[in-house]
């Protein structure tokens, strides 16, 4: 885990070593890839199959996504593996309101809620 690295284009200093000799510091561009986000519906009716979609994943990438039932509080783990563009996408019944996250390389998105209306009798 590396401190105060951002997403984007960044510039690190690195230098080599060995037991014989050390370079000396260099500057090198590198591209940070963002967060894992997710998206996908946030109300749906009772027992709707929706689909929900990860960027910011690493192309070949398995993420854990955490599907958590409010009402109940089981969570089911999902484990997609990413497309050469670095997203992802799932389908799962949803039946009562769900909170669903993406963690990958141990960092977790923002959580996606899914509300699903109550109905009245």
């Amino acid at each position: 885990m590396v401190s105060g690295v951002h997403a984007g284009a960044e510039v690190a200093q690195v230098r080599a070593f060995n037991v014989v000799a050390m370079s000396p510091w260099a500057q090198v561009d590198v591209a940070v890839p963002p967060y894992p986000s997710i998206t996908g519906p946030t109300k749906v009716k009772k027992e709707t199959r929706v689909t929900v979609t990860m960027r910011g994943l690493l192309p070949g990438q398995v993420a854990d996504v955490a599907v958590k039932t409010v009402k109940s509080g089981a969570v089911r783990v999902l484990h997609p593996t990413a497309t050469k563009d670095g997203t992802a996408t799932v389908r799962f019944e949803v039946r009562s309101t769900s909170r669903v996250s993406v963690t990958s390389g141990g960092i977790t998105s923002a959580v996606l809620r899914i509300g699903v209306p109550t109905t009245k009798h």
